[in-house]
Parts: structure tokens; C-alpha cells; sequence
């Protein structure tokens, strides 16, 4: 009786085992699997490959599979950083990064899978920044931001050459002065516009004064004209066709006066009735 109860037992016991320990492990799209073995009892174990997904292993003995994301992912990082001119600045930078799916087994093993970024390279990444941005005094930052972008973005991708990670770009931007240099930038940008509007109104000022000169030249050589064409001969000639002219009015009387000893020049014309 015993005997018939310990068989069904030892089936059950079996069965289960088996049960918990089949496997199939899969990866997702955009993964890539670091597949491993873990014996229940006995067997070596460890490392069994790498799979892309979106696939399956298939079916197995207690086979394990760790997914770690090798699409590109953007890490972000906050600086306020004393510049040049000891004053600080506000500063965001970005690196674009991606894990290299034939080299899952690497990330694993030597970098530990999720949060090889904050482990291996945040500090390395934040320090390229500083040391960029500490030559630099706070305007000139944002003056040479592509230079400062450029310099990070050379170092960065030197560090990732020899790593199973993709480095795809890097950025810097938001870039804030402190209040104090703010309000004196905004100063000087109203200084700046009011000495343009000055320098606008000084030059129309010229235009104007040059319009008044021109005409006054113009004025003056015109009447230099006028007075060297009215020669005396010409004005006892205006004389005299003025003369001829009176003679003609019918009951009209005259008194034509000389003016001049000579008789020359414009008489005096008076009208006796």
C-alpha cells in the first residue's frame, strides 16, 4: 500500500520540477536578449547567446533571457557653472547614445546592463562640459555656443570608439545668464537701440541741413545771374521800351524826371493828373 502511494508522489514531484523549469524566453521589438542557462541541479550554466527580437528562444530548461533596449536614448543633464567671469551660468546638455546589439554580451558582463550610463559615463560626460564651458566667460558661452557644443561633442566621441555603445550626437542649449547679467545685457541692448536711433536722427539731420545748403547755393547762383545780366545799358533799355509804352496811353500826362546827371539810369516817373 505504501509502495503504491510513493510512485504516484515521486510522478507528481517530477512533474512538477519539469514544469517550473520550462522555459521560452523572448525578446521584444527594439531588444536585444542576453540569453542564459540556470541549472535547477546540476550543469554548468551561464551564457547562451544573444537573440533581436521580436523573437522567441523556444522551449528549454530553465532558460533565462535579459532585454536591454538598443534603440538611440537621449540622457539628459543640468549644469550651473561658475564661467570665466565668475559668474554662473545655467546650462542643459544632451547626448544621444545607443547600445550596439552584436556586443549585448560586453554591455552585460562588463558594464552590468541597466544604468551603464549613470555607472560608466554621466561623471565623464559632465566633466567634458565643465571644462568646455569654465574657458569661456558667461556671454561668451552663449556667444560660442557651436564651438562649445563642437569641443563636447569630439571628447565624447572618443570615449564611446572602443565601447559596445553607439555615440550619435550631442547638444548643448538652454542656456540662462544669471539675473545680475541678464538686466545688464537687456541695459545695454536699450543703449545700443537708442544710439542707433540718435545715429538715424543725426543722419537725416545731415540729409536735411545738405537739402538747405543745395537750395541756398541755388538760390544764390541764380540770383548771380539775374544781377549779371542787368547791365546799365540794359536797364536804360527796359527804360525806354517802358517809355514808349506810356507814350501810348491816351489821356494820360507824365512827368518823366532824370535821377542821374548823366541822364542814365531808371527816371523818375510821376503821374500829374
Amino acid at each position: 500500500m505504501k509502495k503504491m502511494f510513493y510512485i504516484p508522489m515521486v510522478f507528481f514531484v517530477i512533474f512538477f520540477l519539469t514544469g517550473c523549469g520550462v522555459t521560452n524566453p523572448s525578446t521584444p521589438q527594439g531588444c536585444v536578449g542576453y540569453l542564459i542557462d540556470k541549472p535547477f541541479l546540476f550543469g554548468k550554466g551561464g551564457y547562451l547567446g544573444m537573440q533581436v527580437g521580436p523573437t522567441k528562444y523556444g522551449m528549454g530548461w530553465r532558460n533565462m533571457v535579459l532585454n536591454l533596449n538598443y534603440t538611440p536614448k537621449t540622457y539628459h543633464e543640468n549644469f550651473e557653472i561658475l564661467a570665466k567671469d565668475e559668474l554662473k551660468i545655467r546650462l542643459n546638455s544632451h547626448v544621444i547614445l545607443a547600445i550596439d546589439p552584436q556586443r549585448i554580451k560586453e554591455v552585460v558582463e562588463k558594464y552590468g546592463a541597466d544604468g551603464w550610463y549613470e555607472r560608466s559615463f554621466k561623471a565623464l560626460h559632465r566633466g567634458f562640459v565643465r571644462n568646455a564651458v569654465v574657458k569661456y566667460t558667461t556671454k561668451g558661452v552663449k556667444d560660442e555656443q557651436l564651438k562649445v557644443q563642437e569641443e563636447i561633442k569630439t571628447q565624447l566621441s572618443k570615449v564611446f570608439e572602443k565601447t559596445p555603445f553607439i555615440f550619435v550626437d550631442s547638444t548643448i542649449g538652454s542656456i540662462n545668464y544669471p539675473d545680475s547679467v541678464a538686466a545688464s545685457i537687456e541695459t545695454k541692448i536699450v543703449k545700443e537701440q537708442l544710439l542707433q536711433q540718435k545715429d538715424l536722427e543725426e543722419q537725416i539731420a545731415q540729409k536735411d541741413a545738405k537739402i538747405r545748403i543745395t537750395n541756398a547755393e541755388g538760390i544764390r547762383k541764380s540770383q548771380d545771374i539775374i544781377q549779371s545780366t542787368l547791365t546799365q545799358n540794359y536797364l536804360q533799355h527796359e527804360a525806354i521800351e517802358a517809355y514808349a509804352k506810356l507814350a501810348g496811353s491816351p489821356n494820360t500826362t507824365f512827368v518823366i524826371l532824370p535821377t542821374n546827371p548823366n541822364a542814365a539810369g531808371m527816371p523818375l516817373i510821376l503821374n500829374a493828373k
